[in-house]
C-alpha cells in the first residue's frame, strides 16, 4: 500500500532513505493476501514473491558481514594492542640485553686483572688450571672424578 505512493524516480535518483524504510515492507508484505491491490497475475506474484525472497537473503548477507566486518575489526585491534606489548617488551630487552653486554665487558675486565695477578704470584697455577677444565671438557675420567670429590681449581 505504502509502495503506491512513493515515487521511484525518487528512487532511481538517489533517495535511498525511503527506499530502507521501505524494504522490510516488501520484503515481508503478503503479496498473496494484496495481489488484488497490486493488480498482479499468478505469474506476476510468483516473481515478486522471488525478489521477495532474493531481499531477504540480501538482508541476511548484509547483516551476517556486518557482523564479520565488526569481529574483523575487535580481532585487528585484539593483534595491535598485542603488537604494541610486543614491541614494548623488544624495547625493554633491548635495554637489559646493553646492561648486560656492560657487566660481561666489566667481569671480562676483572677477570684479565686477576690473570694478570695470578701469573705473577703463581707463575704455573693458571696453566695447571687450564690443564685441569680441558681435562673435565674432554671427559677424561681423572679430572671428573677429582672434580666432583673436591676442590681441585682452587
Amino acid at each position: 500500500r505504502e509502495v503506491t505512493n512513493t515515487s521511484i524516480n525518487n528512487i532511481i535518483l538517489g533517495d535511498i532513505k525511503t527506499l530502507e524504510k521501505m524494504m522490510p515492507n516488501i520484503s515481508n508484505a503478503d503479496i498473496e493476501r494484496d495481489k488484488e491491490l497490486a493488480g498482479c497475475s499468478a505469474e506476476g506474484v510468483k516473481a515478486i514473491q522471488v525478489m521477495q525472497l532474493t531481499l531477504q537473503y540480501l538482508r541476511h548477507s548484509q547483516q551476517f558481514l556486518m557482523q564479520k566486518i565488526k569481529a574483523t575489526h575487535i580481532n585487528i585491534a585484539t593483534q595491535r594492542s598485542f603488537a604494541e606489548d610486543c614491541t614494548k617488551v623488544h624495547k625493554k630487552m633491548k635495554l637489559k640485553t646493553k646492561e648486560y653486554e656492560h657487566k660481561i665487558e666489566a667481569l671480562n675486565e676483572q677477570a684479565l686483572h686477576l690473570e694478570l695477578i695470578a701469573k705473577r704470584v703463581c707463575p704455573g697455577l693458571l696453566d695447571k688450571k687450564a690443564a685441569i677444565i680441558k681435562g673435565i671438557l674432554e671427559g677424561d675420567a681423572k679430572y671428573l672424578s677429582s672434580a666432583q670429590g673436591g676442590n681441585t681449581l682452587y
